[in-house]
């Protein structure tokens, strides 16, 4: 799908999970728990498809998704009162705990660098009656989307006008699209950088001053780094969500003890039986997640996200 596909569809996937989250509600509260229950995870699974899509947009809105289903889930798990095959069944449709950032980036990565390459290929060449490559013949707007037929004609001036945008097209652009694919692989290398484990999030790049010079490489260079700040929000996005995430899974095994025990465990070390060990650490400072017994009340909270209220 193009991205134009991408964003008419996901306004109506937040209609959709809005709708599903106020009806669950009703059914929670009016007694058809199992019925309720199945929406909320039925959002958890939107978000779980957006997840595999190779588009950031799609990510981000899958991002807001889950942490509305979450949020509820969270909700219903620790004041409602679930059997514990509900509890289960929650747990199972939850998102692992580990860190993808570096594999979900580089197939997002994949798929933004190619997008790049043929959208700026098919703005410079066209095939030739023998099938090959060659620098286009067409004026810029029919470039865009326009076919000739489309374009109104105009004066005399302005038809040869347009012709002259083509041999300064010819003039600018690389000879070969090969070329091009080349100077948009180096430009992105630093963004592949980002998926290492290793990467240094804490050092932000400086504020982005777009300089223009009249060369090919610096038009592809200026379109790309318009990119590099925003990849840093997204990462914190990221890594909010994945607390959450993680928290979640701490709040049922914190329920089962409780529905067990009658109490709330004294720490987390009392139900680090029955949880992935990531799950306790809090992905935005490594250290794990900060809890607090209130007696008839407790409190779950990382860095940047309060799981469950102090």
């Amino acid at each position: 799908a193009s991205l134009a596909q991408y964003m008419k569809r996901l306004p109506k996937m937040r209609r959709i999970t809005l709708l599903l989250i106020s009806a669950a509600n009703n059914d929670i509260a009016e007694g058809r728990i199992d019925t309720g229950i199945e929406k909320y995870l039925c959002v958890i699974r939107m978000a779980n498809h957006l997840y595999q899509q190779p588009v950031m947009i799609a990510f981000m809105v899958g991002f807001a998704i889950e942490h509305i289903a979450l949020e509820q889930l969270n909700r219903f798990v620790i004041e409602g009162q679930p059997g514990e095959k509900q509890v289960q069944l929650i747990a199972n449709s939850i998102k692992g705990p580990k860190n993808n950032w570096g594999p979900d980036r580089q197939k997002i990565l994949d798929f933004e660098k190619l997008y790049a390459k043929n959208m700026l290929c098919s703005m410079a060449y066209e095939i030739n009656p023998e099938g090959k490559a060659r620098l286009t013949r067409r004026t810029f707007a029919s470039t865009i989307g326009q076919s000739p037929k489309q374009l109104p004609t105009g004066s005399y001036s302005r038809r040869k006008c347009a012709k002259l945008g083509v041999i300064f097209v010819w003039l600018y652009v690389p000879s070969a699209p090969e070329k091009i694919g080349e100077i948009v692989d180096e430009s992105y290398a630093k963004y592949y950088a980002m998926t290492e484990p290793d990467f240094d999030w804490d050092k932000e790049p400086d504020e982005f001053q777009p300089r223009w010079k009249v060369n090919y490489r610096s038009g592809i260079e200026l379109f790309t780094n318009l990119a590099e700040q925003p990849y840093y929000t997204i990462h914190k996005i990221y890594l909010k969500n994945l607390t959450l995430r993680r928290g979640s899974r701490l709040l049922i095994a914190i329920k089962k003890y409780h529905t067990e025990h009658g109490t709330w465990p004294d720490s987390l070390n009392a139900i680090k039986s029955g949880v992935p060990a990531e799950a306790f650490i809090d992905p935005v400072s490594g250290n794990e997640f900060e809890y607090e017994n209130h007696g008839k009340r407790f409190s779950l909270f990382g860095e940047t996200v309060n799981i469950w209220p102090k």
